[in-house]
């Protein structure tokens, strides 16, 4: 593995690694009010896609939440982990429709990191810490 793959990989590692310790923080300090109160009022992108994020919210929370969010975490360690250098440079089209952050094409080492600059724009969302 070349010195460049390695310093790529940590570097996501590090990212998710970040992104637990916000969220368990950010879990570990809301109270039940601040947990209920709304977004900052950013519409819904799709419909589908809100309704069944409500759902889900009344179902795992708390922590069942970290637990998942964990556990998911791990998964996606390991297998980066595990991803031989040449698949982390292959890449393929994306619908840059869908989300901001998606390019025309990206490669499986910036689908990694998609999911932490993701995290970091929803959390800067978050009414959670700000005044009511």
């Amino acid at each position: 593995m070349s010195s460049d793959t390695s310093s790529t990989r940590q570097g996501i590692h590090d990212e998710l690694e970040r992104v637990r310790a916000d969220f368990h923080a950010l879990v570990a300090a809301a109270t039940p009010a601040e947990l209920r109160r709304p977004s900052s009022g950013t519409r819904p992108f799709h419909l589908i896609d809100y309704q069944s994020d409500r759902g889900a919210a009344r179902m795992v929370h708390g922590p069942r939440l970290l637990r998942w969010l964990d556990r998911t975490l791990d998964v996606l360690q390991a297998q980066l982990e595990a991803e031989p250098a040449a698949a982390l440079a292959r890449g393929m089209p994306m619908p840059v429709s869908w989300d901001p952050y998606f390019r025309d094409w990206m490669s499986l080492a910036e689908i990694y990191h998609y999911g932490t600059r993701h995290y970091d724009h929803h959390r800067q969302q978050l009414t959670l810490g700000r005044p009511s």
